[in-house]
């Protein structure tokens, strides 16, 4: 489970995606896989990324499991490899109902942290 006092805000992009900056979480203590980002997504932010990257050919395909768990489907592995699940990670927060925020593509695919752009509100 994790504490909303160890996340800060930030943006992430990935490189099929160009420049489009997704509004994540990054943990305090900075995790990294292989260099790259591992960012945690609201659902709503990590619906409209998979709905970007099914546009992009080769990307795969995803699906949200009834339970709220994001399926992608990547057609460039091996069948028994093609399914990542991306399950929901518990965030608490003092004195407020806690909230979901999932890791998807962490500890897998090549997130860069990005600055906020300009236009972004403050914390």
């Amino acid at each position: 489970m994790l504490h909303l006092n160890n996340l800060y805000p930030g943006f992430a992009t990935i490189d099929p995606l160009g420049d489009k900056a997704f509004p994540c979480y990054f943990t305090r203590a900075p995790i990294s896989w292989n260099g790259f980002a591992c960012p945690y997504f609201p659902a709503e932010v990590a619906k409209a990324m998979l709905e970007d990257l099914s546009k992009v050919e080769d990307a795969g395909s995803s699906r949200i499991e009834p339970d709220g768990t994001f399926v992608t489907i990547d057609p460039n592995y091996p069948p028994d490899q093609q399914e990542s699940r991306w399950e929901a990670e518990v965030v608490e927060r003092d004195g407020e109902e806690p909230f979901p925020l999932y890791p998807v593509g962490s500890w897998a695919w090549c997130w860069v942290e990005e600055k906020p752009p300009s236009s972004a509100g403050q914390n």
